[in-house]
């Protein structure tokens, strides 16, 4: 009887590695491969050599992945710039990478089995006379089935000492973006790369408008600040913002009833946005969040980019049922702003519970989040806005207190302290501010 060999598929190993090497940013889609997940050894060590260079934002063709190569000593054991050559050669295009990626991934598992059935087996014929342990070692073989290269590695000491030093590094250095949502960073500090920050409310709260004056404060301070609105088209969004920046109300806008003071201010906001640091891609299909990911990548390698903004979550498109869907759409922006170590904002809208509560407790909770599937935990902030103007029964647009919005810190991942503030909306300054208590 011969020996079978072991489930493997060169020709997708090569098709993975060709994608990759034709597009970089489908790095992105086959990132969960790694290295020891292909069968033959020389694709290993050049799928390493990308990892590395994605890791340290280079770009991945095939000039760079050869000094990589050679770099690791491994540009002889491939056969060199030729068989980079032949992995392009064996793919017409890069738009299949993530099926062929799936196929690598799936048959290494399967190599996994293979090699832990072998090891259960040696574990049956040793015959210890503790059959529990016996079993809780075959446990042991098939989970780590799934558990490949990086994810075996464990911190402890000197590894622990050194993120320890860059953590007190990064506090004194003040890495942390400033929030441009006043008194916010008072409380928090600002936001850190890798937050996901969730901003939810009721329509007609201010959410949005809470979230462009906070875009346009920070790209005021020199941040790059990128803009994904799908609730809107660019030009309402663009009326939204201009609004902000000349202090003219849409209305205004709309009509074309401003004077010529007015009409001076948007003439300058339309200078500062002519240099200024702020990105609204140009969307002609459905948002997703594959798409944000890749115009994000694309910006920061082309320039820089500092913050994200998602306005609103419940509307960007994915598969399954309404909440599965914003689970994966939460799990995705949080590993969007993880890879690009940049803060994200989302804008979130709310459930009506908080409408069939008591008059004095109308303020949303997290649990409000609508279709919250995973969004409580994956945030690392959540801002819940409540604005108490909107439930008078004989509203007037002359109310003083009809520009005030009321903001709790539901959660606060990094130091846990919570709060409530009032901001109040100041037209003639296009920005909110905090209202001290007792005024």
């Amino acid at each position: 009887m011969t020996d079978k060999l072991l489930p493997h598929n060169i020709d997708a190993e090569q098709a993975v590695l060709g994608s990759v090497l034709i597009d970089s940013d489908t790095m992105a889609d086959v990132q969960f491969l790694h290295a020891d997940d292909f069968y033959r050894e020389q694709n290993g060590w050049i799928w390493g050599a990308c990892q590395a260079l994605y890791k340290a934002g280079t770009a991945i063709n095939q000039i760079t992945v050869v000094h990589e190569l050679v770099r690791t000593n491994h540009f002889d054991a491939v056969d060199g710039a030729a068989y980079l050559s032949r992995c392009v050669a064996s793919v017409p295009t890069s738009l299949h990478a993530g099926h062929f990626a799936m196929i690598v991934s799936n048959l290494a598992t399967h190599r996994r089995l293979i090699a832990a059935a072998g090891h259960i087996a040696q574990i049956g014929y040793q015959a210890d006379p503790d059959t529990q342990k016996s079993i809780e070692r075959c446990e042991l073989a098939l989970r780590n089935v799934t558990v490949t290269g990086e994810d075996y590695n464990v911190l402890g000491g000197k590894e622990l000492a050194d993120i320890a030093l860059e953590v007190i590094a990064q506090e004194k250095r003040s890495d942390l973006i400033p929030s441009g949502i006043p008194h916010v960073d008072d409380l928090i500090g600002g936001y850190a790369a890798g937050d996901l920050i969730i901003i939810g409310a009721r329509p007609q709260v201010g959410k949005t408008h809470l979230a462009v004056t906070a875009a346009n404060a920070q790209a005021r301070a020199s941040l790059h600040v990128l803009i994904f609105s799908k609730e809107e088209g660019n030009k309402s969004f663009v009326r939204r913002l201009l609004s902000v920046l000349a202090k003219v109300s849409q209305t205004k806008l709309r009509l074309k009833s401003f004077n010529e003071y007015e009409e001076q201010r948007l003439a300058d906001a339309v200078g500062f946005l002519s240099q200024s640091n702020l990105y609204l891609p140009k969307m002609r299909s459905g948002l997703t969040t594959d798409k944000i990911r890749t115009i994000a990548r694309r910006q920061a390698d082309r320039d820089k980019l500092d913050i994200i903004y998602v306005d609103y979550l419940q509307l960007l498109e994915d598969k399954g049922e309404r909440v599965q869907r914003v689970t994966n759409i939460s799990h995705n922006l949080k590993s969007i702003a993880m890879e690009l170590g940049i803060p994200l904002v989302a804008v979130s809208a709310l459930s009506r519970a908080s409408e069939y509560r008591p008059d004095e407790d109308k303020m949303p909770r997290l649990s409000d989040l609508r279709e919250s599937g995973d969004i409580e935990s994956d945030a690392d902030f959540a801002f819940m806005l409540d604005r108490p103007w909107t439930r008078k029964p004989n509203r007037e647009n002359e109310d003083a207190d009809r520009l005030v919005v009321e903001v709790e810190l539901a959660k606060n991942r990094p130091t846990g302290q919570l709060g409530r503030f009032t901001l109040r909306f100041q037209p003639l300054e296009g920005k909110f501010e905090y209202v001290k208590e007792g005024k």
